[in-house]
């Protein structure tokens, strides 16, 4: 009976591990919208069976990465500009929510360091190619963290709707310092990020949720303001 237990727990682990290298193809841009997905060719870059694959791309599908044609193929799924608008105001609330829930179960010791990694991000000033990628973890780790607090069945649909949103998030902000050449990200994108921190290290909820939905708003507008521009932009590096 064990080794039954075991094999299951060891399957269902070979999923989601599966499920979540995948799912990092998407925010990393290696994938780009409407393409097709061959199961054979991830089967083999990731040395798993076919199964595994196939599974995680079913639960894909029904997290809005892709889209699952029955008897034809599995295409990474195409979103519009209405979907992700409405993505981010969704985010926008419940985030703001979420910070009124958690105020009290925090991790002080984390969230100081979470803050002093952006402090110091801050001081080197405007960011390269490396600072994005290391900025981008510190903001999702903190924003990630947040929502763990949550119990299980609300922080996975809405760690969902951050992960439909990555993708975005990352390509923007190379856009906007790659081809548009923004100056002061740092001053804005990570200050209001230390600035949601200090708020909730002080327990101050209004602050917290002011900073929290500020900074979702600014870069859905953002988004939406250059999404075309983006979605070019992504498939010159694709």
């Amino acid at each position: 009976m064990s080794s039954v237990v075991f094999e299951k727990v060891e399957y269902q682990d070979l999923n989601s591990i599966v499920y979540e290298r995948i799912k990092q193809k998407f925010i990393d841009n290696e994938f780009v919208p409407g393409e097709k997905l061959d199961v054979a060719r991830l089967s083999e870059s990731l040395d798993v069976s076919r199964t595994p694959v196939v599974n995680a791309l079913k639960e894909l599908a029904q997290n809005g990465f892709v889209t699952i044609c029955p008897r034809s193929a599995t295409y990474v799924r195409v979103h519009t500009r209405e979907e992700i608008e409405n993505i981010f105001d969704f985010r926008e609330v419940m985030e703001g929510l979420v910070v009124h829930k958690i105020i009290g179960y925090l991790d002080v010791a984390r969230l100081e360091v979470l803050r002093d990694r952006l402090t110091v991000l801050q001081k080197r000033g405007t960011p390269d190619r490396g600072m994005l990628g290391e900025y981008l973890d510190t903001e999702m780790e903190l924003h990630e963290y947040m929502l763990r607090l949550c119990p299980r069945i609300i922080s996975g649909k809405l760690e969902n709707l951050v992960d439909l949103t990555k993708r975005l998030r990352k390509l923007h902000l190379q856009y906007l310092l790659e081809v548009k050449g923004v100056v002061g990200l740092a001053d804005t994108e990570i200050q209001i990020h230390i600035d949601l921190a200090n708020a909730l290290l002080a327990g101050d909820a209004k602050a917290a949720e002011r900073y929290v939905r500020k900074d979702i708003h600014d870069t859905r507008n953002g988004v939406l303001e250059d999404f075309e521009a983006i979605e070019h932009f992504a498939r010159k590096k694709f």
